[in-house]
C-alpha cells in the first residue's frame, strides 16, 4: 500500500474530502522495496514489479501504472538512478528503465548468480561513477555474509566487468573531489584516487572471453603477431604484459603462451599460438602507472592441425 499525506501537511495522513490524503494498494507483490524520483514521475519496485506513481491532481491526486512484469528489485539499495533513468539488480536478471523497462544482455550473468548468497540479498547496493558512464552492484558471494564482489555496467559502452572488493557504502564524486566508499571494518577510502593499492601495485587487467576465429568457430587459426594500443599516464615504469591462451576444443585444456612485456615503445609483439578459440589478457603489476587500452589487433591465417 503506498499512503501520501495532504498537500502542505506532513502530519494529516487522514482521507477526507476536504484534503488531498490518500492511499493506493499495488495489484502485486507482497512488499515496495524500493522507491526513487525519476524524469516527471515516482518510480516504485515490489518484490515482483515495477510501477509508476504520477500526480494527477484533484481527485485521486495520483495515479499508478504498472510499468514491468517479474522485474523486482533485490534489494532497497539496489535501484541506480541516472539522468532520469533507472538502472537495477533483479532477483536473477538487471534491469533498465527508460520509459520501457527492458532486461540488460549481461554476459556474466551466471557469474553472478551462481556464486551469490540469497539469504544476504539485502546487503545489495548500487554505486555510480559518472565520470566513466558506470554503475556498480556490491554483492555478497556464496557463503559469504558481507559485501565481497561487485559487477560493473556501462551503460554507454554496454559493456560489463566483475572483481572482488568489501565495501558497504558509496558516494559518488560532487561533494567531495573522489568518489568515498566505505567497508565493514570502518575504513573510509577515496576511490579512484592515484595508481596504487595505498602503498602497494594493483595488478589492474582486462581479459577477454575465449573468441573464435570465424562465426562457426570450426576452422583452426594460427596467430603470429599482436599490435597493443595503449595510452599511459603515471611516473611508474611504462609497460603492460600481454597474454595467449589458446583452445582446439571448449572442453579440453588450455595452451598458454606469455606472459610478454609490452613497453611503451614496442609497436607489435611477435608470438605463436596454434587453436580454434582464444583468450587475451593485458595487465600490469608496477607502481605509480595507469594505462588505457584502445583497439588492439592481432593478425591470424588459417592453418592445420599440424
Amino acid at each position: 500500500t503506498v499512503r501520501w499525506c495532504s498537500q502542505e501537511s506532513l502530519s494529516d495522513w487522514n482521507t477526507k474530502i476536504t484534503n488531498t490524503a490518500g492511499a493506493t494498494r499495488l495489484g502485486t507483490g507482497t512488499n515496495i522495496e524500493a522507491a526513487a524520483k525519476a524524469r516527471g514521475q515516482m518510480v516504485l519496485w515490489t518484490d515482483v514489479d515495477m510501477y509508476s506513481m504520477q500526480f494527477t491532481g484533484p481527485p485521486f491526486t495520483f495515479s499508478f501504472q504498472q510499468l514491468g512484469e517479474a522485474s523486482g528489485t533485490i534489494s532497497k539499495n539496489s535501484p541506480a538512478m541516472i539522468e532520469g533513468g533507472a538502472f537495477w539488480m533483479g532477483v536473477d536478471n538487471f534491469y533498465a528503465y527508460d520509459g520501457a523497462v527492458k532486461t540488460l544482455k549481461c554476459p556474466v550473468l551466471n557469474h553472478v548468480f551462481d556464486s551469490f548468497n540469497q539469504t544476504q540479498r539485502e546487503k545489495v547496493f548500487s554505486a555510480e561513477i559518472i565520470e566513466f558512464n558506470e554503475i556498480w552492484w556490491f554483492y555478497p558471494s556464496a557463503g559469504q555474509t558481507e559485501v565481497d564482489k561487485y559487477v560493473i555496467y556501462n551503460y554507454i559502452d554496454n559493456t560489463w566487468s566483475i572483481g572482488s572488493l568489501s565495501r558497504t557504502a558509496w558516494h559518488d564524486a560532487g561533494i567531495f573531489t573522489f568518489p568515498i566508499a566505505t567497508n565493514s571494518t570502518g575504513f573510509v577510502f577515496n576511490q579512484e584516487n592515484g595508481f596504487n593499492d595505498e602503498s602497494s601495485a594493483i595488478t589492474a587487467f582486462i581479459e577477454t572471453g575465449f573468441f573464435t576465429g570465424d562465426q562457426a568457430g570450426n576452422s583452426i587459426y594460427f596467430v603470429n603477431k599482436i599490435v597493443p594500443d595503449t595510452t599511459f599516464t603515471g611516473t611508474g615504469t611504462k609497460e603492460i604484459k600481454f597474454q595467449m591462451k589458446s583452445k582446439l576444443y571448449p572442453n579440453t585444456s588450455e595452451t598458454t603462451k606469455g606472459p610478454f612485456t609490452l613497453a611503451e615503445t614496442k609497436g607489435k609483439l611477435n608470438l605463436r599460438s596454434r587453436g580454434r578459440s582464444f583468450q587475451s589478457k593485458y595487465f600490469s603489476d608496477n607502481l605509480d602507472i595507469g594505462w588505457r587500452l584502445g583497439t588492439w589487433r592481432m593478425q591470424a591465417q588459417a592453418d592445420g592441425m599440424r
